[in-house]
């Protein structure tokens, strides 16, 4: 492998780590406009807010399947978005949902509130990662795209 792959491989999992911070916050954004427009009865700005929000979520999770799928083309990150995409779309909203009283997992009703918000730009973002991961793994892994 060289160095320039390693470089490459590494920028998709930096991209993937940036993106759920992006969509986190973008969440965390939304929740105080929520807030504020139940304060003062201003609902465009939360209407303004989600319109963005959803712009920028697509630019970027756009942006990250680009250079996942036809740029890095690994079997092994796309597989690390698979998985990640599995288990957190998947797996534990599941499991904090079956047994809200327990605490499977540290702090899961924090989790579940806070990450796991079905309609939260964080769940939507962890869905398309799982399909970056079942994309990429249908391409020859190497062969990535030529520069314009």
């Amino acid at each position: 492998m060289s160095n320039n792959n390693t470089t490459t491989r590494m920028s998709s999992l930096v991209g993937l780590i940036v993106t759920l911070i992006i969509a986190y916050g973008l969440d965390r954004w939304l929740a105080a406009l929520k807030k504020s427009a139940e304060a003062s009865f201003n609902f465009a700005t939360l209407a303004w807010g989600r319109t963005a929000t959803n712009l920028i979520m697509a630019g970027v999770l756009l942006t990250l399947s680009w250079f996942v799928v036809f740029r890095d083309r690994s079997k092994f990150v796309s597989s690390i978005f698979l998985v990640v995409g599995l288990l957190f779309s998947v797996a534990l909203p599941n499991l904090i949902f079956l047994f809200p009283g327990k605490t499977i997992i540290p702090a899961a009703s924090l989790l579940g509130r806070l990450i796991f918000y079905a309609g939260s730009n964080l769940h939507f973002t962890y869905a398309f990662i799982t399909i970056i991961g079942v994309v990429g793994l249908f391409f020859k892994e190497g062969e990535r795209a030529k520069p314009a």
